[in-house]
């Protein structure tokens, strides 16, 4: 009886990490098909869990970004590693990047090999925009310094020129 009480208590504390996280969390089978979904989840995309559980990527969102995340969630289950990438995901119509991390599930049965992956998925969409931002600010004052650089150039060497005439004839 203590056991039990003790992992009711233990599985009270998990769900309510998993529901109440800012995070996007999932478990997929090795099919694809989804197995949970939290609550910050069910919010991004406007789905519940029930319309979410049992169904696949492809049913749920467009083929083009359920391709890229079926095939990293192929990879975990197929090599039995952890995986973080980015991912495009369309949320509200609007493609947004996530940093997803990935690990394989294992849930005890069978020949021990992976037959879940279970994911959490940041959204670093603004990380990125700044970034390229960023990026192209870098270009654009690399060609500014480019263009100083040579503007600047030609006068320097004639005033070097004349330096070194003038300390030909003078001390």
């Amino acid at each position: 009886k203590r056991r039990e009480r003790e992992l009711e208590r233990t599985k009270g504390r998990l769900d309510s990490i998993l529901e109440n996280t800012t995070t996007p969390m999932f478990m997929k089978d090795e099919d694809g098909a989804y197995l949970f979904v939290n609550r910050r989840y069910e919010e991004l995309f406007g789905l519940t869990e029930a319309q979410v559980v049992g169904r696949t990527d492809e049913e749920l969102h467009p083929s083009s970004m359920a391709a890229e995340v079926r095939a990293n969630d192929r990879q975990v289950v197929d090599t039995g590693e952890p995986l973080t990438t980015e991912e495009r995901i369309v949320v509200d119509g609007e493609e947004r990047t996530f940093l997803t991390s990935k690990v394989p599930v294992h849930d005890g049965t069978g020949d021990g090999e992976p037959n879940a992956v279970f994911g959490v998925a940041k959204d670093i969409t603004e990380r990125e925009v700044y970034r390229s931002r960023l990026e192209r600010q870098n270009e654009l004052l690399e060609q500014f310094a480019g263009v100083v650089s040579h503007d600047l150039r030609g006068p320097l060497t004639v005033a070097q020129g004349r330096l070194d005439l003038a300390s030909a004839d003078c001390d």
